[in-house]
């Protein structure tokens, strides 16, 4: 038997401990969990623990847990601004302005809407909405924008607020004359993917939600407690430099990183500069990292040349500045490298490539954006060790390393290429 986080209750041990722990890291990690998303098993694994999450999610972090017969959702706290991880499409592409203008209107155009819909109906719902803002429009007959709103409708699909009844988005997305969509609208999900506690409609509302994120003046020890539990879940790495002098002592203490780490199955990775919770598995994060794809490889191979070049970061020194223009030599030659086993769009725009490297390490928190390039900050130097393999085409040759990138994001042609791996540097 063990003792339940935040809590004197017993949990019991073997299969049952590790079914709560699967649990309280789905919600945490996707916040939102229907009967399809993540899978099919998640929503009745959280049933299960209803009552010991709720208990614990309170205790450990301040977050509310609601649970329906179909959704479960855990409502967090913003304790600072911070880049969110973006919506993708099926192929994992960003969204971009225009899809996300497309969701949250279609979001609004279900949560009003009958239990069914056409994808026809929920475009037409979209049009009329935009007909009241110049910021954006949705023209059926540009396949663009219908390729576009299809990547909408199907992150709703893909969490469980629509269900495919009848016909198939891509006709429709082909030719919306002669397809059709015809889904079941889950109410209960689309309220919980998109219920805002703020509405930023003015420069005085995004003012409030800014200021809401720092601490409260009269905060006591347990909610202190919460919001350092809550940034080690919540940021790739809490760094003492950027606390005060009472949370820098909280930090220290073993107990506070253990509260996590222990329900969650991590690993503290304590060291001068702050705590990092280490998943060993590799699967409790938003973003995977190292892994496999374009911007994935060239970040990781990235985050070994910052490291050697700005080696002072892991001394305990001021974090050292790289300049912009140095970055974007080192991803050109390393495009001049490596470019031939890049996704064709990357080859042919490494300023994008710098940029959404540099992106992916900022939201690691290896890396700090500033004026003229970027801070290495202490992180990075566990990627000093990062080695590259090449793998043959005739097979006869095979390093060890995970497998080059698949999927819509790898290369179209069979060349050799690298395989980036990270080698620790204790």
């Amino acid at each position: 038997m063990s003792t339940r986080p935040g809590s004197t209750a017993p949990v019991p041990g073997g299969v049952d401990a590790e079914s709560y722990r699967r649990a309280l890291r789905t919600l945490l990690l996707h916040r939102v969990v229907t009967p399809a998303f993540p899978d099919r098993t998640a929503l009745v694994a959280i049933r299960r623990w209803t009552s010991e999450l709720r208990d614990d999610l309170h205790e450990l972090f301040g977050y509310r847990l609601e649970v329906t017969e179909t959704c479960a959702r855990v409502w967090g706290v913003r304790d600072r601004p911070a880049p969110a991880v973006p919506a993708t499409t099926s192929t994992d592409r960003p969204f971009d302005r225009r899809r996300y203008a497309y969701l949250a209107l279609a979001l609004a155009a279900l949560g009003r809407g009958a239990d069914q819909i056409t994808l026809t109906e929920l475009a037409a719902s979209v049009v009329a909405d935009t007909a009241h803002t110049s910021a954006v429009a949705l023209d059926v007959d540009r396949a663009a924008d219908r390729d576009a709103f299809v990547d909408a409708a199907t992150w709703l699909v893909t969490r469980g607020a629509l269900r495919l009844a009848d016909g198939d988005a891509s006709g429709w997305a082909a030719d919306p004359a002669a397809g059709e969509a015809l889904y079941d609208v889950d109410r209960a999900v689309v309220a919980a993917l998109f219920r805002p506690d703020t509405v930023l409609d003015s420069p005085e509302a995004v003012a409030r939600l800014l200021s809401a994120t720092a601490p409260a003046p009269d905060e006591n020890a347990a909610q202190r407690s919460r919001r350092l539990r809550r940034a080690l879940v919540e940021q790739p790495v809490v760094y003492a430099a950027e606390l005060g002098d009472a949370d820098r002592l909280l930090l220290a203490r073993p107990a506070t990183a253990a509260a996590v780490a222990e329900p969650l199955g991590l690993v503290v990775e304590h060291r001068r500069e702050g705590i990092a919770l280490v998943d060993p598995a590799g699967r409790f994060s938003d973003v995977r990292f190292p892994a496999t794809g374009t911007i994935a490889q060239v970040s990781l191979l990235l985050a070994g040349e910052i490291a050697e070049y700005a080696a002072p970061c892991d001394r305990g020194e001021d974090p050292p500045f790289v300049a912009r223009p140095w970055l974007d030599d080192t991803v050109a030659a390393l495009t001049r490298r490596y470019g031939r086993t890049f996704a064709a769009r990357w080859r042919s725009d490494v300023p994008g490539l710098a940029d959404a490297a540099l992106d992916m390490l900022d939201r690691l928190g290896l890396i700090a954006h500033t004026d003229g390039g970027v801070l290495a900050l202490p992180l990075l130097a566990r990627f000093r060790g990062v080695t590259v393999a090449v793998r043959t085409l005739d097979g006869a040759e095979l390093f060890a390393g995970p497998e080059p990138p698949t999927g819509p994001d790898s290369p179209t042609d069979p060349e050799p290429g690298p395989v980036a791996t990270e080698e620790e540097n204790t």
